[in-house]
């Protein structure tokens, strides 16, 4: 990114104290991701308890009017612990351990189950659209990869990807970056993974125990770190992807563990997820 994008960036940074308050909308039941579309926001629940593991069929999700009000806490349910969320192609994808569930966003009926191969332990987390094609990152298997909607059939992309976890994918650089968390949960940095050039972890990254994760422009992530499992503040940073180099943002409110949020590009919000405060925050990110 250029040095001129950066000093913006930085007044960005710098203002975002004079941004307007958040919004906040509370009941939810471990919230974990939000994916967004024109008209309507989908969070996903984990359940009562946050337990990523639990095949209790207590997960659902909810949907939401842009403006944050709750159209329908409960819009599909019997779900176990759904996690990432994204749509491609009029349908709502959502990460659920050990499979990738996929609903019309017209009926809610479900049109898609990919159960994920082998007999190690799994943990599907965050999905992301790469073209026709999903990207789908396996927390405790440190591994990424690709998922065909057309026929279910998943591909290893990449390994050592230590814990796994958010994933974005930039079309302009032909590459994903991924967050990471830890296999073990202690924390990770971030990795760069392009079809030509294979992965590579980012220099210099933060290392923490990072979430969420979306593209702000062509060399600058957001991504969420939660700095521990127990409830602290948590943090949301800009990082460019070329070096490393990390800002953190004045939110102007605290986050705690900010999960797998969402960036509304067209209006400078992200509605960010706070698992352990069943809350989701839409926040603005302001610009001068």
């Amino acid at each position: 990114m250029s040095l001129s994008n950066w000093l913006t960036l930085g007044a960005v940074l710098a203002g975002s104290a004079a941004a307007a308050s958040p919004v906040t909308i509370e009941g939810f039941a471990t919230p974990e991701s939000v994916a967004l579309t024109d008209t309507a926001a989908y969070v996903s629940n984990i359940g009562a308890q946050l337990d990523p593991f639990s095949h209790d069929g207590d997960g659902f999700i909810s949907k939401l009017g842009l403006d944050g009000t709750v159209t329908k806490l409960h819009a599909i349910d019997g779900l176990d612990s759904p996690k990432g969320l994204t749509v491609l192609n009029g349908t709502l994808y959502v990460a659920d351990i050990d499979r990738i569930l996929g609903f019309d966003l017209t009926t809610m009926a479900q049109v898609f189950n990919a159960q994920v191969p082998g007999d190690a332990p799994m943990l599907l987390n965050a999905i992301e659209p790469m073209g026709d094609t999903l990207l789908v990152s396996d927390t405790l298997r440190s591994t990424l990869y690709s998922l065909a909607p057309d026929t279910g059939t998943y591909t290893e992309l990449a390994t050592g990807i230590d814990g796994a976890n958010g994933i974005t994918w930039n079309a302009e650089q032909n590459a994903a970056t991924i967050a990471g968390v830890g296999a073990d949960f202690g924390g990770s940095t971030m990795y760069r993974w392009s079809p030509t050039e294979g992965l590579s972890q980012i220099p210099d990254a933060p290392f923490g125990f990072l979430d969420g994760i979306v593209t702000l422009d062509d060399q600058t992530v957001l991504v969420s770190d939660w700095h521990q499992f127990d409830p602290v503040p948590g943090d949301i940073y800009a990082v460019n992807t070329a070096n490393g180099d990390t800002k953190q943002l004045d939110l102007g409110t605290t986050v705690r563990a900010p999960a797998d949020f969402a960036y509304d590009a067209a209006n400078g919000k992200i509605w960010v997820p706070q698992m352990h405060d069943g809350r989701v925050s839409i926040i603005d990110l302001p610009t001068e």
